[in-house]
């Protein structure tokens, strides 16, 4: 299964709801909430079960998750799977040159 295809998955609702809990308490004043296009409504959907009453707005560089975005945009954070996903891999790499240059 390609990564890009998560959100059609019956599961990637549940996982999109946590991503954004996660974001929201990071940053619980961001005044907007960007999301894929293609994920907008499934976030809209998420944020209004969280109780999160902020504006949801498409960006096209928002992959597999959301990225809440502070006063003025001077702050932000991100949370998207293929994010975590690529640092988990970082980190991976990292042990499993260690311990073969061990």
């Amino acid at each position: 299964m390609q990564l890009k295809a998560i959100p059609q998955h019956p599961e990637y609702q549940a996982i999109l709801s946590k991503l954004l809990q996660e974001a929201h308490a990071a940053l619980p004043t961001a005044e907007a909430i960007e999301a894929n296009p293609s994920e907008l409504d499934a976030v809209r959907q998420a944020a209004q079960q969280l109780g999160i009453h902020t504006e949801v707005r498409a960006n096209d560089n928002v992959l597999t998750g959301v990225r809440l975005v502070g006063a003025g945009g001077k702050t932000s954070v991100q949370n998207t799977l293929l994010g975590r996903l690529q640092a988990g891999r970082e980190a991976l790499s990292a042990q499993v040159s260690r311990l073969l240059n061990e």
